[in-house]
């Protein structure tokens, strides 16, 4: 869906509407046009949760669900890919990415898992 800013843009569509029907004497039709339009549904844009780490707990609540993995230092030039969330018996499986299983232990230390790709940081 796109949001648009009505606010903004009335000026500009109450001049098109005039001109339109500017053989309109008594702009009757275009002020019902313009009282449609000002009588729009609102929208409110649902704000944008915070794309932070996940924690442990909420980790293992996205068994089955796509995660974008991090490595928590760029040593190996690792930036980032998505997997898939598994866990058997205690332990994460990360599909189909690593061929071991990573440290559970390790989460938060040497490595991280978010909902989504983290924004690029533009600074």
């Amino acid at each position: 869906m796109r949001l648009y800013d009505n606010d903004i843009y009335r000026d500009d569509f109450m001049t098109l509407v005039y001109d339109l029907l500017h053989s309109d004497g008594t702009n009757d039709r275009a002020n019902q046009i313009i009282d449609a339009f000002d009588s729009a549904p609102e929208v409110e844009a649902e704000p944008v949760q915070p794309n932070n780490p996940l924690t442990l707990d909420e980790l293992r609540e996205m068994d089955g669900e796509p995660v974008w993995v991090v490595s928590v230092s760029s040593i190996n030039g690792f930036e980032g890919h998505w997997d898939i969330c598994e866990w058997e018996n205690g332990t994460v499986v990360l599909l189909p990415h690593c061929m071991e299983s990573p440290d559970i232990s390790l989460y938060g230390k040497t490595w991280l898992a978010y909902r989504r790709k983290p924004e690029e940081r533009t600074t």
